[in-house]
């Protein structure tokens, strides 16, 4: 049972409910799940996964390292993938052509091998950047 306390706005008809601190609602543990980065005004922006993006993650994690992700499991291996990553700053040649294709809020964010592809706050795409591997791309 969600136990709430009553608050009154300044707005007349407006209720707004605070939830107890100690029950964690399953959203809230849901979003804390999300895949997330601090933007340059410190503020924690939560991103969206597409389709696009979980399928081709699961694709390349297992043509680069050979383990098959499905459910839950892709969701966290994802999560902290990309809690590792960090963001590019200094753009090369190919970064640049890329944000002059996706427009000017693309972010590109690089960990062990993946680069994670920002749009929106949405992740578009996951690519592997090892440059050994990034063959893996156009299979």
């Amino acid at each position: 049972m969600v136990r709430m306390s009553l608050i009154s706005s300044s707005a007349p008809r407006r209720l707004i409910y605070r939830l107890d601190a100690s029950i964690k609602p399953a959203y809230l543990e849901r979003m804390m799940e999300r895949p997330s980065y601090v933007n340059g005004k410190g503020r924690t922006v939560i991103l969206e996964v597409s389709h696009h993006a979980y399928l081709q993650f699961q694709h390349r994690w297992e043509l680069l390292l050979g383990e098959r992700l499905d459910g839950e499991r892709l969701d966290a291996v994802l999560v902290e993938q990309f809690k590792r990553a960090h963001r590019l700053q200094n753009l090369k040649e190919v970064e640049r052509r890329r944000i002059r294709r996706h427009g000017t809020g693309t972010l590109f964010f690089r960990t062990q091998g993946f680069t994670f592809v920002v749009k929106d706050g949405t992740i578009i795409t996951v690519e592997v950047s090892d440059r050994d591997s990034r063959h893996l791309n156009k299979i």
